[in-house]
């Protein structure tokens, strides 16, 4: 299954980037989020994990960065309790910002 969502942000794609490095940034992004470790920025190696809580349920994943290409491209191998999964984020550089 795949899944794709695109939108436009009115930033140039180094920022989008540098946002979506930053794990503090995690719970703008996704708001089920209850908790997350480490803090920081993140780097080709580093693991992690969330706890999101979901239709009354937590859910608890693992997730490590596995490629990291500045500006354009992260993607981050994600485990959970029943299910892998691979989030891909790509950014380019458009007119009014950056098409992610």
């Amino acid at each position: 299954m795949e899944i794709r969502h695109e939108i436009e942000v009115a930033r140039p794609p180094e920022a989008v980037f540098d946002f979506l490095v930053d794990t503090d940034s995690f719970a703008a992004v996704d708001r089920s989020l209850v908790s997350f470790e480490p803090s920081g920025v993140m780097r080709v190696g580093l693991q992690g994990t969330f706890v999101q809580r979901r239709r009354g349920m937590t859910a608890r994943s693992t997730w490590e960065v596995t490629e990291l290409e500045r500006p354009s491209r992260i993607q981050v191998a994600i485990r959970g309790m029943g299910y892998e999964m691979t989030e891909i984020a790509t950014m380019s550089a458009t007119g009014r910002g950056t098409l992610a």
